[in-house]
């Protein structure tokens, strides 16, 4: 049993599978909680399937029964999902709790503006900082053996 909450505060939703009830720990999460079944592939080598707390593997795909909406299970791929029927749910995360994803997941990527803009302020002051002024830089038509030019031409 997980708890799905689909993340509605970007673009595209996103599904969240979680295995603590994010309603039980106060935090406010972004959408309706569900109570759904993720079932987990049967694992290569033993061939047993793997049990609650173990987490869908990265490379994995997880698909929505359309018979049973509040059925979810992981194919090894896209296409394995597709050849049963199931609708393929991306993008997803699943973890143990809302505020694990909350400090995980980052789909926005971390605050870009005002990183942005600290670093193009302090390079610009840098840059300001260490620029010769114009009084300071010498006349290189004299280096290069060519006269240097009249102040008044």
């Amino acid at each position: 049993m997980h708890f799905l909450v689909i993340d509605v505060r970007f673009r595209v939703p996103i599904f969240v599978f979680l295995e603590l009830d994010p309603r039980e720990s106060g935090v406010d999460c972004a959408g309706d909680v569900r109570v759904v079944t993720l079932e987990f592939a049967v694992a290569r080598s033993g061939g047993t399937p793997r049990q609650s707390g173990d987490s869908v593997r990265a490379q994995a795909t997880i698909g929505r029964d359309p018979h049973q909406p509040d059925r979810y299970v992981e194919f090894p791929s896209d296409g394995h999902v597709r050849a049963a029927g199931f609708a393929v749910i991306e993008p997803r995360y699943v973890g143990p709790s809302w505020e694990t994803y909350l400090n995980v997941f980052r789909p926005e990527g971390e605050k870009q503006f005002k990183q942005a803009a600290a670093r193009s302020g302090l390079r610009q002051s840098v840059v300001a900082s260490s620029r010769p002024r114009t009084s300071q830089l010498p006349n290189l038509r004299s280096f290069r053996g060519a006269p240097a030019k009249p102040e008044g031409a």
